[in-house]
């Protein structure tokens, strides 16, 4: 609760700044994101591992907590994205490669909501190359230049000499699942945090950036306030008529999670933001508001614009040639032994059996009573408490309870976790339908959103009860938080007739290392042969890059 009400104190407060700028009031992009990956050649359904850090370029920013990453095809089209969390303006995480997607120089880019303001320029991409061994590269319709897009200036995403720490590598050759130990020492007088790959020659050498443009919005062009707490789910509630609906009630319900339910208010631009809790993979999430004869329209996750990047022609020489072929039969062996990339499942058809409203004051098992014709009766029966009055033509359902307030303001109701705003449709409810009835005999606050208790109802289906849902309401499957896939760092296997299958040897995207101290770190080779990078690498607080790298030879 104190997040969330820090977390709404911010979002007013932020919001109160902008509503007290002129509308033309310039503000500027504010930050963006410089990123290294474990290399920069991959095959089709790898993961990319990836470290990024935030650079902030003007005092107003508030920075974000949200990190979003996209791979985008060479004509554009994000073919994969995902969401992870910034801490201490450093995030890591990794993105799955589709099994399905041709070959060719494709594009990382990396940004947060805040940037949805803005352009698609106003972020910093990234050249990677996917190898697929069974679709080829295609070269797209206009060709493999654009006149159009000659403003979009490419530069090597080049490495700066090391000064201030460096690598120490004992040995030059290994055996085939051998220990390497390495060490690296620092000769700063502060802190420094590295990130350390190793990976076969020739896999990441080419990678090219297109940095981001400086831009300026007025204020009254913004749509998206920074997510400083967490993913926020934003959009517009709007009459028929397209006019914005201001100080509307919108609930908001994520299926399968303790902390499911979550009202706000819109603004007087009728735009609405939720905070969300900090959960992992696809969710299903229903949104609804009590307003008739409205429309929901719900922003996009990932940015809007499809931009037209230089199309980068796939070119190898032999070595590389060969050195793709056996990247390809080892992530082959890979999907043999050891099966597809794992996927999050998530059980999305009832709220978790711990209600986001904790315990409740009474709670009625309708199986274990006789039946009764309506619910109606069963609340005149079990639950005293829940009080139905007719006022003209209309009915008015009240909790009673200790507190004041509950006679004054409206309850909360639910059915299966979502918010039920018609009281005769509840009502109309076959008793027989329905196998729980909980009851919140107390006020319930939720940010700025205040209820007269709450009345809980589960259908023995899972379907409702039947219930009509409104108009103005949607389902839909919503991104929180990328899944974590983590490194297999010392993976081995055991039985030699296993093999080992990784490409990236090791990749640590946070290697801390004290002043005037040396660190050692070990790894084991693979199976296969060759000559491998072990690359250090620094990233400072103006997005520049420092890198180290040493070579050894895994013998045959």
């Amino acid at each position: 609760m104190k997040n969330i009400t820090r977390t709404i104190l911010f979002t007013c407060f932020f919001t109160a700044i902008l509503v007290s700028l002129p509308a033309q009031e310039k503000l500027p992009s504010g930050e963006y994101f410089t990123a290294l990956t474990d290399r920069d050649t991959y095959i089709a359904g790898e993961n990319i591992y990836f470290t990024g850090r935030q650079i902030t370029d003007t005092a107003f920013s508030f920075p974000s907590t949200v990190l979003y990453a996209d791979l985008l095809s060479p004509s554009g089209q994000v073919v994969k994205s995902g969401k992870f969390s910034i801490d201490g303006k450093y995030s890591q995480g990794s993105l799955t490669i589709p099994e399905d997607i041709p070959s060719g120089t494709y594009y990382l880019r990396f940004y947060s909501k805040w940037l949805m303001n803005f352009s698609a320029r106003a972020m910093q991409y990234y050249t990677i190359i996917i190898i697929n061994p069974d679709m080829a590269a295609t070269i797209p319709p206009h060709g493999e230049t654009q006149r159009d897009i000659s403003d979009l200036s490419m530069e090597r995403h080049h490495h700066n000499s090391a000064e201030d720490y460096k690598i120490e590598l004992a040995l030059m050759n290994y055996n085939k699942r051998e220990d390497v130990k390495f060490k690296v020492s620092s000769s700063s007088q502060s802190d420094i945090l590295l990130h350390v790959s190793v990976f076969p020659a020739g896999s990441s050498n080419l990678q090219m950036k297109i940095p981001p443009i400086y831009e300026t919005i007025s204020a009254g062009q913004v749509y998206h306030l920074p997510e400083v707490k967490g993913i926020t789910l934003t959009g517009i509630l709007q009459h028929d008529t397209k006019e914005a609906l201001k100080n509307e009630v919108v609930y908001l319900t994520i299926f399968g999670n303790k902390e499911g339910f979550f009202p706000t208010h819109t603004t007087s631009g009728g735009r609405f933001q939720y905070t969300l809790p900090d959960f992992s993979g696809m969710h299903e999430v229903f949104l609804t508001a009590k307003h008739n004869g409205a429309t929901l329209q719900i922003d996009s996750d990932v940015h809007p614009d499809i931009i037209k990047l230089p199309y980068v022609p796939l070119k190898a020489d032999s070595s590389e040639s060969a050195r793709w072929l056996t990247m390809s039969r080892q992530h082959q062996l890979f999907k043999d032994y050891f099966g597809d990339a794992d996927t999050l499942m998530i059980d999305s058809t009832l709220i978790n059996h711990t209600a986001f409203y904790g315990k409740p004051y009474k709670s009625v098992e309708i199986e274990n009573f006789i039946d009764l014709p309506t619910l109606h009766d069963y609340f005149i029966e079990l639950l005293p408490e829940v009080q139905i009055n007719k006022s003209d033509d209309n009915l008015r359902l009240t909790i009673s309870g200790p507190s004041a307030e509950n006679y004054v303001i409206e309850p909360l109701v639910l059915i299966d976790g979502i918010a039920l705003t018609n009281i005769n449709a509840l009502l109309d409810i076959d008793p027989k339908r329905i196998k729980k009835i909980e009851l919140v005999n107390m006020p319930w606050i939720r940010g700025d959103n205040m209820f007269g208790g709450i009345l809980s109802l589960t259908s023995v289906k899972g379907d409702f009860a039947g219930v009509d849902l409104p108009e103005t309401s949607s389902f839909f499957n919503y991104k929180l938080y990328a899944e974590e896939k983590h490194f297999p760092q010392y993976y081995t296997p055991v039985q030699a007739y296993i093999p080992d299958v990784r490409n990236t040897l090791y990749w640590n995207p946070s290697l801390l290392v004290k002043p005037g101290m040396k660190k050692e770190t070990a790894f084991k080779t693979g199976d296969l042969p060759g000559k491998y990078i072990i690359r250090v690498s620094k990233i400072d607080e103006k997005g520049k890059i420092f890198s180290q790298d040493l070579s050894f030879i895994i013998e045959e």
